[in-house]
């Protein structure tokens, strides 16, 4: 990832390595999905993939970052899209308001947004920043 930013600072192009780097993972027996913004949970979805060794997609619900995507992702506008897109995801990161939209048999990991949820989750809000990964998918529940 260094290597990706050094060269970015270099050439003056504009790079997003967590993207990049999650496109050439393959596609492993679970399908994860997280729901957010792309550069955060591109982040996220990076080091969960990156961990597992499997691909993890990323379902934006804000159009305009769109370009911030990988080619496997999704931007999704509204709970129909939003279902749409889950179908078939197995583990699904999200803010706990998404659990109507998955699908019957997914697990969703409750990962709260303050933008999204308000400050209904706020005391279970994580530290991103410190994300123990193995202890976040623990919280796994029935969607």
């Amino acid at each position: 990832m260094i290597q990706v930013l050094r060269q970015a600072a270099q050439d003056g192009q504009n790079a997003v390595p967590c993207r990049d780097l999650r496109n050439g993972l393959p596609i492993g027996k679970k399908h994860f999905s997280v729901i957010g913004e792309p550069v955060t949970m591109g982040s996220v979805a990076a080091a969960i993939g990156l961990a597992r060794g499997e691909f993890v997609q990323v379902l934006s619900p804000l159009e305009e970052t769109v370009d911030l995507l990988g080619a496997r992702d999704r931007a999704v506008a509204g709970e129909e899209e939003a279902e749409a897109a889950l179908d078939g995801s197995d583990v699904i990161l999200a803010d706990p308001l998404y659990q109507p939209v998955c699908p019957v048999g997914a697990r969703l990991v409750p990962l709260p947004h303050l933008a999204f949820s308000g400050r209904c989750f706020q005391k279970s809000l994580p530290n991103l920043l410190n994300l123990d990964l193995e202890a976040l998918l623990s919280q796994e529940e029935p969607a």
